[in-house]
């Protein structure tokens, strides 16, 4: 049986950032919200952000979401 480690980022990313565990995402963000602030759904977005400007630095994001209320505003 293989294990991974969470905290090693290719297993965190297989782990919590892969649509097909959208669920496990979920319910990861919510053990750490207040219950007034649980979430029922997530989107999950492409983790790259490219630099606007010449010299800008490319970002990597382990996980990019937006949630129900980001998308409101």
């Amino acid at each position: 049986m293989c294990k991974l480690n969470p905290k090693v980022d290719f297993a965190f990313k297989k782990l919590f950032a892969s649509p097909e565990n959208k669920d496990l995402l979920i319910s990861f963000i919510n053990s750490m919200l207040s219950e007034e602030e649980q979430i029922s759904n997530i989107e999950l977005k492409n983790p790259f952000n490219i630099a606007n400007y010449r010299k800008g630095k490319m970002a990597i994001l382990d996980i990019k979401a937006v949630d129900e209320e980001i998308k409101r505003q």
